[in-house]
């Protein structure tokens, strides 16, 4: 019997250690904080708040509660037996002491010696953004953000302290969880956890040949310790166009044109078509996501998938995108641990031109200035779109947007493998390899019968299929170390990254009239081409940092890049950079509302290799078809640009003056940058002689 007794205790007795605990979670001022996350540390268990800040749990006697919400500082509370707790969250003040993403690292934001701005996920997780580039907009002093068309799936132009070429490229480079690359299209922004804008020369001085018009460092969530997350994100918008511009009645177009060409109006042509009706419409955007993170101190997840659709007010304009992110990061000895991230999408366009002229199949354009008296059909029962009488190869607009069938679609596979060992204390050594695969294709066919030009080429298909593979490869060994008071660190890496593009065209027209069969092999007259082209680049770079008592900091770095695009490969990048703390001097102990007050200067020069065309130092040959001869000698052939032996770099130098000022605690922060940026060697296409067969050179 005592026996029974001793074994249904030992039973028992978990269940009872086993407290129900509850309590409410408030702010400063007593306010209940709904959603905030209550992990017992070690475990997975946990509870969330309810709208009044309440919440309930079970919990070992002897545990410890974990409370974490945005904005706010996290809290362990041992459970001490306690049935009731309760607890008042603290802001988080983001002070000098954080830490901010720089180029292959990190350092202390009151360390800082250059002209650097972070846009955290607070900044970004409750705007409706389609691209991850629109995050950058409003939020940084000197970075521009344009759309310059309003279409799903459009480019966003970001210029980064202005433009710096006339040939080459003026977007930033963009380095997504250590990964380089000029397109964040298919980044899911709601993914993303900080972007640093490196915006003086100092400090994107590290990224050399590509850092001339700004470095924007992205890092993506990640899964903590002891925090595991099931997240379900979704938004929906609606968008129409505000004020139409106003057009000429019927009667009103007819004087005019009277006046202008007397007689040439058919006079039962007095139907009237509101075409801005017609073309524009109720555009829609819509995401979800649902997103698993977590881990242990040894193994850390987060896991994402996103769908994200944006329809146009101008049909068929569309864009979807689905998107899968897996990060981990995993510890497998104490000297060792390997990161791993992963982007993988796939995305649909459908396209409207719109940024062009009626001509050219511009809708917009051809709204305004289509006559009203035109349907959207002809009279006659054919199904073909009514043509403008004034220009006959001009369509109506619904014929511009209905008439084409034409959709893209993009395949990808972005991210990268890394891993870091310790190979003392304060010296390690990392290596990062990525990579970047992008499959795309374009198809479009025009039926023969509905608009005149595909009447003209009795029907009409172009498709564009192209691979773009880019791998990158990076060895960077890092050292810090402290002496007394002085603070040195040391960087030194090699990088090498090559890319190659294929593309296969074809088109063809003289279709069937059957309309159902859409394929090339269908057309009559068909011809096609493929292309090849491909650059590398080789870079060796270093970074040496020096701080005396956080008060007097320098910074210099050096970066050599030999680019394949140009004849003379090699150029050199330097950067200094310096800081003075004002605040930690004791003349400014006094001041107690000054927190941190620092001014700091920096110069250096970065090149500038993208949107060069990979072969312009080399005189191009085009080849065309000729009639074929007896014995076969393939096609004739013409030189098409002179090859320059003395193109380099496009050299950006960059001078910056800044004031860093924090008030009360951090509550108040002002920054003051004053820069001078001046390119040389800019690459322009010169005009030659017109009595020379080629007119033009780049140098």
């Amino acid at each position: 019997m005592i026996k029974t007794f001793t074994f249904l205790f030992a039973l028992f007795v978990p269940l009872f250690i086993q407290a129900q605990i509850s309590g409410k979670v408030t702010d400063a001022a007593g306010e209940g904080l709904p959603g905030v996350t209550i992990n017992i540390k070690g475990t997975t268990n946990g509870a969330t708040t309810d709208y009044n800040g309440q919440y309930r749990l079970a919990a070992a006697a002897d545990g410890i509660l974990i409370f974490r919400y945005t904005g706010f500082a996290t809290k362990e509370i041992p459970v001490a037996g306690q049935n009731v707790i309760d607890v008042v969250m603290d802001e988080e003040i983001q002070t000098i002491e954080g830490v901010v993403v720089i180029g292959y690292g990190t350092q202390k934001k009151k360390d800082l010696t250059t002209a650097v701005v972070t846009i955290d996920e607070k900044a970004i997780q409750d705007r409706p953004l389609v691209s991850a580039a629109e995050a950058l907009q409003g939020k940084a002093a000197g970075v521009q953000v344009v759309q310059p068309s309003g279409k799903p799936g459009g480019d966003i132009s970001v210029r980064v302290r202005g433009a710096t070429s006339v040939l080459a490229g003026n977007e930033p480079l963009y380095v997504v969880d250590g990964v380089p690359t000029t397109d964040i299209r298919g980044l899911n922004p709601i993914d993303i956890e900080t972007m640093t804008v490196l915006k003086d020369a100092s400090s994107a001085a590290i990224y050399g040949a590509r850092a001339a018009n700004g470095v924007v460092l992205i890092t993506t969530k990640r899964g903590k310790e002891d925090a595991p997350f099931i997240r379900f994100n979704a938004y929906t918008g609606f968008s129409d166009l505000r004020k139409t511009v106003e057009v000429l009645s019927t009667k009103r177009y007819r004087d005019l044109i009277d006046e202008i060409i007397p007689g040439s109006l058919d006079p039962a042509a007095t139907d009237y078509t509101n075409w801005s009706d017609k073309v524009f419409g109720i555009g829609k955007n819509q995401s979800y996501q649902l997103a698993f993170g977590g881990g242990s101190a040894k193994s850390r997840y987060m896991l994402s998938a996103n769908y994200l659709n944006n329809e146009g007010i101008v049909k068929p304009a569309r864009f979807d995108r689905f998107s899968v992110r897996l990060n981990l990061d995993n510890q497998l000895r104490d000297w060792l641990k390997v990161g791993t991230n992963l982007n993988v999408l796939s995305s649909k366009t459908k396209d409207t031109p719109d940024n062009a002229s009626s001509g050219r199949g511009g809708v917009i354009m051809s709204a305004l200035n289509t006559p009203p008296f035109l349907n959207v059909y002809k009279k006659d029962g054919s199904g073909q779109f009514d043509p403008n009488p004034f220009q006959p190869s001009w369509e109506n607009p619904i014929a511009y947007m209905e008439g084409p069938d034409q959709e893209q679609t993009d395949n990808r596979l972005f991210g990268n493998i890394n891993a870091e060992a310790t190979i003392i204390e304060g010296l390690s050594l990392k290596t990062n390899v990525g990579v970047d695969v992008n499959n795309h294709q374009w198809d479009y066919y025009l039926d023969p019968f509905r608009t005149n030009f595909g009447r003209d080429q009795n029907g009409i298909g172009r498709a564009d299929k192209s691979n773009t593979v880019s791998w990158l490869w990076e060895n960077t060994l890092n050292y810090a170390k402290s002496f007394g008071r002085n603070n040195v660190g040391f960087l030194a890496g090699s990088s090498i990254q090559k890319l190659k593009w294929s593309d296969s065209y074809i088109q063809g027209n003289d279709f069937p009239s059957d309309v159902s069969v859409k394929t090339l092999n269908a057309a009559n007259n068909v011809f096609g081409n493929t292309s090849v082209e491909e650059w590398s680049l080789a870079s060796f770079f270093g970074r040496v940092t020096y701080d005396f008592d956080s008060k007097y900091l320098l910074t210099a770095t050096m970066r050599r890049d030999g680019s394949s695009k140009l004849a003379q490969h090699w150029g050199t990048m330097p950067s200094v950079s310096a800081g003075w703390r004002i605040s930690a001097e004791p003349f400014m102990q006094g001041l107690d509302f000054i927190y941190d007050l620092k001014l700091r200067a920096g110069w250096g020069k970065n090149g500038n290799q993208e949107g060069i065309p990979n072969y312009a130092r080399y005189g191009l040959v085009s080849y065309y078809r000729r009639a074929l001869t007896n014995p076969l000698s393939g096609p004739a052939a013409v030189q098409v640009t002179y090859g320059n032996p003395d193109l380099r770099w496009e050299t950006t130098t960059q001078s910056n003056v800044g004031i860093d000022l924090t008030l009360w605690n951090g509550r108040a922060t002002f920054i003051f940058d004053a820069y001078l940026k001046k390119t040389d060697d800019v690459l322009l296409n010169v005009q030659l002689s017109n009595s020379l067969p080629i007119t033009t050179i780049q140098t």
